[in-house]
């Protein structure tokens, strides 16, 4: 039985005529529907822009207190190529609990286990627990990637395992301590030699600054004597200074004697006194 497709084709009042149908019209192609682009349709590199975006929308919210990662991680949890492509970037900041809180041994346990997110961390603050830091530091020295360090010290100095653990830190290029320290424990550690990259440094109260030391960007809310301050390699500082007056302002005018305005800049951020 011939089983060719056939048309009917109305050749007259009441007449049917059959033909067979051509090849060509076989042939043709249906006509293409419009296909709707998805997230995932987008190229790696363009999904990559998209969540740096989200990530400093997210942190720009965030709350001031939030601790671990910065932001909530829900946005990227929907598909694991999104969380690939996302994850060494809501991973770049991390704020460790502080030591009272209950869960800060177990984040930093977790932390621990994630070998795959150290190297994607860039930034970190720490409050330095005055009694059991060895954890902290343990972690901390596997994030050897960082560029940026908050530590707050609770003790009247840096402990020597924390410049220990600075030492492993070879990239890091801003360092800020907050607290109470006057001097590193290790009298040893100069902070030229063991921090080689090291470019913006951020002093609160009062905090010993290496004789040697050499930093492009100094910010300073301490009473450092000024002829401490590294003037040959400095760019720029900024003090802060509760209660500054006019009388404050050409003291620190002084400071320039002989130091040309060309190579440093000086901003001054006065506070109200607190009395």
């Amino acid at each position: 039985m011939d089983t060719t497709l056939e048309k009917v084709e109305t050749a007259g009042q009441g007449e049917l005529k059959l033909s067979r149908l051509s090849p060509n019209v076989l042939a043709k192609p249906l006509p293409s529907v419009a296909k709707s682009t998805s997230l995932l349709d987008l190229p790696d590199e363009l999904l990559s822009s998209i969540y740096e975006q989200v990530y400093h929308a997210l942190r720009s919210d965030a709350k001031v207190d939030a601790v671990g990662v910065c932001v909530p991680l829900v946005p990227i949890l929907v598909d694991k190529r999104i969380f690939s492509l996302a994850k060494p970037i809501f991973f770049q900041h991390l704020t460790f609990p502080s030591p009272d809180t209950p869960s800060s041994d177990e984040f930093l346990a977790d932390l621990l286990d994630q070998t795959d997110v150290h190297d994607y961390v860039k930034s970190v603050d720490l409050q330095l627990s005055p009694d059991h830091p060895a954890l902290q530091l343990k972690v901390l020295s596997l994030l050897i990637n960082i560029t940026r360090l908050s530590l707050k010290v609770l003790e009247d100095h840096v402990p020597r395992d924390a410049t220990n653990t600075l030492k492993i830190l070879k990239k890091l290029e801003h360092l800020t301590l907050v607290g109470t320290p006057i001097e590193f424990e290790d009298s040893s550690f100069s902070v030229n030699k063991e921090l080689p990259s090291l470019r913006s440094f951020e002093i609160e109260d009062n905090c010993f600054i290496d004789r040697n030391f050499a930093v492009q960007r100094l910010i300073s809310r301490s009473e450092v004597p000024f002829i401490a301050y590294p003037w040959a390699s400095m760019e720029q500082l900024t003090l802060r200074r509760d209660g500054g007056t006019l009388q404050d302002v050409w003291e620190i005018e002084d400071m320039f004697v002989g130091v040309s305005h060309d190579q440093v800049s000086l901003f001054l951020i006065s506070f109200p006194r607190s009395d």
